[in-house]
């Protein structure tokens, strides 16, 4: 039986990032399986699951790079929550597509602060390396943690950190 994306959504989550970063299929730690098949399956299963996406950004999405930025985001955020230096490997490519994604950036200044947003045909890697970004800046970074059961990632909230 086959289900429709909106099934298939991703609990909301702590912060846009972490609904891209756990799009994974099983509760294990193996993180083989996507939720999806396609970048078109994986951007409509975003905006389900209620990450605010540009409207006229390129929806041209290759697949290939988007799950390799993906685990690489995944191993780096991994070793943080874990207070382990990330591989040098997975840090050479969130570089590489934060150093992209910056560069073609639109900065805007507004009254509560910058605003940096992907350009339109920057695509969805580019928007998610600035949800990256936006994470690892953030004032609740600190509390990003790992489930001990799987590979999810979430902000904790809990009084007894």
């Amino acid at each position: 039986m086959s289900t429709t994306l909106r099934e298939r959504a991703l609990p909301a989550a702590d912060h846009p990032f972490l609904a891209f970063l756990n799009s994974v299929g099983e509760d294990g730690k193996t993180r083989t399986q996507s939720l999806y098949s396609t970048g078109a399956e994986l951007w409509e299963l975003l905006v389900a699951s209620g990450v605010q996406l540009p409207q006229d950004a390129a929806r041209q999405v290759e697949l290939a790079p988007l799950l390799d930025f993906r685990e690489a985001a995944y191993g780096v955020l991994s070793a943080c929550a874990a207070q382990r230096t990330p591989s040098r490997e997975d840090m050479l490519v969130v570089e590489a597509s934060l150093k992209h994604a910056v560069a073609d950036a639109h900065v805007q200044m507004r009254a509560d602060g910058l605003a940096i947003n992907a350009h339109s045909m920057g695509g969805l890697l580019d928007n998610m390396a600035l949800q990256f970004l936006d994470l690892t800046t953030g004032p609740e970074f600190p509390r990003l943690r790992e489930c001990r059961r799987c590979t999810k990632l979430f902000i904790d909230h809990g009084r007894g950190r």
